[in-house]
């Protein structure tokens, strides 16, 4: 007997990205429906709170046009999750089946090849005439270790938790940002070679887009290993969201074996609107330490006054 862990425990987040998240639900839907009809109720079926807060997890990981796509997502643009319609249904989240509508009003929707058929099957075009819920703007997930700080037209992701998770690159402590229409940080997605079958003649960590080197963190001491330690967990220590500045940090120093201490702290100035990205770093011994950052947006280097 194999007992696996709690999926999406313990705020509804899931460790495999967004994507996976479509992939599990198309089906799960379609099955609780099926059961639905078939007895003629409309129990909870293996719905727990954590599982209903996965429909926020799915929300947030969208924004605007983007997604934040860490691990194996892939693609940069919205992910298509049209299943939430038919828990918005069912849990009586008008917010979450309001906020789909406004997106194909918008242009956003529909994405990747049309309509999904989960649309065809679970859209209320009502749900926008709802009243306007207060969206919560700033989420962590515990567990993944994720926490998406927002403002209006910008959002920023700070990404940890397990470097062995399934689908997962070494990537603890890697920052996605959105502003203005524009991905300004971004991550490099699914690497094909992962999927090659059989007889692959390199090692994964060979791989830039799977290394820390290919996401938006640190690498100290660089050498031909993955760049982190492959078996550590990195976690969110403080997380405040309050009034017009949010901000998460997380505890690094498991990811590197040559660390006393090394935490990353986002800030989001909803006043200014920065985001402000702060190392704090205490090594063991002197190293070369690289902070990598990924854009294809059209950024200046600039330098500032101490």
């Amino acid at each position: 007997l194999r007992l696996l862990p709690p999926v999406f425990e313990p705020d509804g987040g899931f460790e495999e990205g967004v994507s996976y998240w479509l992939y599990l639900n198309l089906y799960l839907t379609k099955a609780l429906a099926t059961l639905e009809n078939i007895s003629g109720k409309e129990d909870d079926i293996f719905v727990t709170e954590a599982f209903r807060r996965s429909m926020d997890y799915a929300e947030a990981m969208n924004h605007g046009r983007f997604n934040f796509n860490f691990h194996d997502v892939g693609v940069e643009k919205n992910i298509d999750i049209s299943p939430i319609m038919y828990y918005a249904k069912k849990f009586g989240r008008t917010d979450l089946g309001r906020k789909r509508v406004q997106d194909f009003k918008e242009g956003i929707l529909p994405i990747a090849d049309g309509l999904c058929t989960t649309d065809l099957l679970w859209y209320i075009p009502s749900f926008a005439e709802k009243p306007q819920a207060r969206q919560v703007e700033d989420v962590y997930f515990r567990g993944i270790e994720t926490a998406v700080l927002r403002d209006g037209g910008w959002a920023v992701a700070l990404h940890g938790g397990s470097n062995t998770a399934t689908h997962g690159h070494i990537d603890s402590g890697s920052v996605i940002i959105d502003a203005l229409g524009l991905r300004w940080l971004c991550d490099l997605g699914k690497e094909p070679l992962t999927y090659v079958p059989n007889g692959e003649s390199y090692d994964r960590w060979d791989l830039y887009r799977m290394r820390a080197e290919g996401h938006n963190t640190l690498v100290v001491d660089p050498d031909s290993g993955a760049g982190q330690k492959e078996t550590s967990v990195c976690r969110i220590v403080s997380f405040q969201a309050s009034g017009m500045e949010s901000e998460a940090a997380m505890e690094l120093t498991p990811a590197y074996p040559l660390a006393e201490r090394i935490t990353r702290t986002v800030r989001l100035d909803k006043q200014k609107y920065e985001v402000i990205i702060t190392d704090e770093l205490r090594l063991k011994k002197p190293s070369r330490v690289y902070s990598f950052f990924h854009t294809r947006a059209e950024a200046e280097l600039t330098e500032s006054g101490a």
